[in-house]
C-alpha cells in the first residue's frame, strides 16, 4: 500500500506537469537558450567592471584576479535572468524569468563548470550547456531525442518553403509545415491555385494565380487560368473576362439605386444622398450630397429655385395687372413647387406610390395638408 502511495506521489505529479505543459522539453530548450543569452551579455556587461585605468601592472594583479573570480561569476548569475534584452512577449516574461531562476539553480554546477574550466574552448555556450550537456536542444535544422537531421537539405530543409517541425529541440516530427504557397513531403510543389515562376532541382518559387482562376493555372494572369471562377467567362485568346453583370439591371428592381460592377460580381449602391434601410435605399437627411453643376455653375435643384421663384414673381405682377382666374391658379401652383423645394420634399413626391416607400407617404401626406392649408389661405386673403 505504502509503494503503491510512493507510486502516486512520485508519478501523478510529473504526469500533471507534463499535461500542463509545465515540463515540456521545447519550453525547457527555450528557457535554456534565455540563460545561456543572459549568461554571456552579463559577461560582457562585466568585462570592464573593477577597472581603474592606466596602471597596466594593476590590471594584471586585479582585474585578471577578478575576471575569474567567483565575485563576478555572481553578478553575472544575478543579472541573467532580469535581462531587458529577452525577445519575448510581455506576457510571457514573468512565467520565463521564474523558469530561468530555476534553471539557473538546477544548473549552478554547470554554470561554473563553463565558467571556471570550458570558456575559453567551448565559447559557445549555448551548444555547449543546451545542446551537449543538458541535452535539452538541438543545432538548428535537426530534431527529436537524436537530433536527427531535418528532411531536404542539411541548410535548406524543407526546399526552404517551409519549417521542419520541432527543429532546434529535442521534440517534434521532423516533418515540413510548408509555408502558403507549397505542398508536398519537402514542400517542392506548388499549391491549388499557384504556379511555379522559377523551377529547378534545388529551388521552387510559387506565387498565387489570377482571382479569375479556377482549378489552377500553368501561368499567371487572366490568360493563364485553365478553368474561370463564377462571374467570369472564358474568352479564346484572351482568357478569363470579367462579365458585366450590370448590363443586365440587377439592381433596377429597387429605385434610386446604381449598379457598379467589381471583378467577378458586382453590388448595388444607393445613389448620392440616400442611405440602405431594410434593403431598400431612402432619403437620407443627414446626407451632405455634392451634385454636378449643370448651368452657368449652378446645381440642379438651384437652377430649379431660380426658376420656381422666376415664376413666382412673374405670376405675381400678372395678377396685380390683371386678376385672371388662370393667372391665380399659376400662381398657387408655383407657390406650392417653391414650398416642395425648400421642403426637399419633390423626391418624396416621386417615390409616394411605391409600396416600398409607404413609410414616406406620411411626410408626403402631411406636405400635401400644408399646402392645401397654404392654398385656403391665400384663397382667403
Amino acid at each position: 500500500m505504502q509503494n503503491g502511495l510512493l507510486v502516486v506521489h512520485t508519478v501523478l505529479p510529473f504526469l500533471l506537469s507534463f499535461v500542463s505543459g509545465e515540463d515540456k522539453i521545447p519550453d525547457r530548450c527555450d528557457v535554456c537558450r534565455t540563460v545561456a543569452s543572459g549568461f554571456l551579455k552579463g559577461l560582457k556587461k562585466t568585462e570592464a567592471s573593477h577597472f581603474a585605468g592606466g596602471n597596466t601592472d594593476w590590471e594584471d594583479r586585479h582585474l585578471g584576479k577578478y575576471a575569474e573570480s567567483e565575485t563576478r561569476f555572481i553578478e553575472i548569475v544575478e543579472m541573467v535572468c532580469g535581462q531587458e534584452e529577452h525577445d519575448h512577449p510581455a506576457k510571457n516574461l514573468k512565467k520565463l524569468e521564474a523558469k530561468c531562476h530555476l534553471m539557473i539553480e538546477q544548473q549552478e554546477e554547470l554554470l561554473e563548470k563553463w565558467f571556471y574550466g570550458h570558456r575559453a574552448s567551448f565559447p559557445d555556450l549555448f551548444k555547449w550547456l543546451c545542446i551537449d550537456q543538458m541535452k535539452v536542444c538541438c543545432p538548428r535544422n535537426h530534431f527529436g531525442p537524436q537530433c536527427a537531421s531535418c528532411p531536404g537539405d542539411p541548410n535548406r530543409p524543407c526546399f526552404g518553403n517551409g519549417a521542419c517541425h520541432g527543429s532546434g529541440t529535442r521534440f517534434g516530427t521532423g516533418k515540413c509545415v510548408c509555408n502558403i504557397g507549397y505542398q508536398g513531403k519537402l514542400c517542392r510543389k506548388c499549391a491549388h491555385n499557384y504556379y511555379a515562376v522559377h523551377e529547378n532541382e534545388t529551388h521552387v518559387s510559387c506565387t498565387s494565380c489570377h482571382e479569375a482562376c479556377k482549378g489552377g493555372c500553368h501561368k499567371g494572369g487572366l490568360d493563364g487560368c485553365k478553368d474561370c471562377r463564377p462571374g467570369w467567362r472564358m474568352v479564346q485568346s484572351k482568357g478569363c473576362e470579367d462579365i458585366d453583370e450590370c448590363e443586365s439591371s440587377p439592381c433596377s428592381a429597387s429605385l434610386f439605386e446604381r449598379c457598379e460592377n467589381t471583378p467577378g460580381s458586382y453590388k448595388c449602391e444607393c445613389m448620392e444622398a440616400f442611405r440602405r434601410e431594410d434593403g431598400v435605399c431612402i432619403p437620407d437627411p443627414d446626407a451632405t450630397p455634392s451634385p454636378k453643376p449643370v448651368l452657368f455653375g449652378m446645381r440642379a435643384q438651384d437652377v430649379l429655385r431660380c426658376a420656381a421663384y422666376s415664376g413666382l414673381v412673374l405670376s405675381f405682377l400678372l395678377i396685380l395687372l390683371r386678376p385672371y382666374p388662370s393667372l391665380i391658379v399659376l400662381f398657387l401652383f408655383t407657390l406650392f413647387v417653391v414650398y416642395l423645394i425648400e421642403k426637399g420634399a419633390l423626391v418624396c413626391v416621386v417615390i409616394m406610390n411605391d409600396p416600398r416607400y409607404a413609410q414616406n407617404r406620411v411626410s408626403v401626406g402631411a406636405t400635401r395638408n400644408n399646402v392645401d392649408q397654404l392654398s385656403s389661405n391665400v384663397d382667403e386673403l
